[in-house]
């Protein structure tokens, strides 16, 4: 990740990772809204090897698991 961080321009005062844990999650919400895929298959696809590991950061951005944040996206 170090050498991304010159690369990467901060937005908003946003680090390297935060911006690209951002977009996962983004793209995460718009698969578990958008297709009938699992929340595995859907971590798979944000770029999370670790479903467990996407549950943990889905958590930490959102305040909720996935299927609690499914009716409120």
């Amino acid at each position: 990740m170090s050498h991304l961080a010159p690369v990467i321009p901060r937005r908003n005062g946003q680090s390297a990772q935060e911006w690209i844990v951002e977009g996962r999650m983004a793209e995460a919400c718009r698969l578990l809204v958008g297709t009938d895929l699992s929340v595995e298959e859907v971590s798979r696809r944000a770029g999370y090897g670790d479903p467990t590991y996407f549950l943990r950061f889905f958590k930490r951005a959102h305040g909720a698991t996935p299927a609690g944040e499914l009716g409120e996206l």
